[in-house]
């Protein structure tokens, strides 16, 4: 489950070693706290892609190429806003990643 820092540190987290009284997880000051990557090509992305092609006329590669070098012009997050604890490997939700 992708979550925010916020959302994570309501949880519970699954190292704890007592249950009277819960130890909540610590986020990013976790060593298995995972960022989601910015480099997600999802509908936002797709669409600035798709933005960009038709303003400036370029061909698929290139707009792609663009958008990833320019993603605050285009509105699209710089640094990751959402993670998972990384206990349990990768969330079935994450979208795809380009590698």
């Amino acid at each position: 489950m992708l979550l925010t820092e916020d959302e994570a540190k309501t949880k519970t987290c699954p190292q704890a070693t007592t249950y009277e009284e819960f130890s909540y997880c610590n986020a990013s000051g976790c060593m298995a706290w995972r960022w989601q990557s910015v480099d997600i090509v999802d509908d936002a992305f797709q669409a600035a892609q798709l933005k960009r092609m038709k303003e400036a006329n370029e061909v698929h590669k290139v707009a792609f190429k663009y958008v990833s070098e320019h993603r605050d012009e285009f509105g699209l997050p710089m640094i990751p806003t959402k993670g998972w604890c990384g206990l349990a490997g990768r969330p079935d939700e994450t979208p795809r990643v380009l590698r």
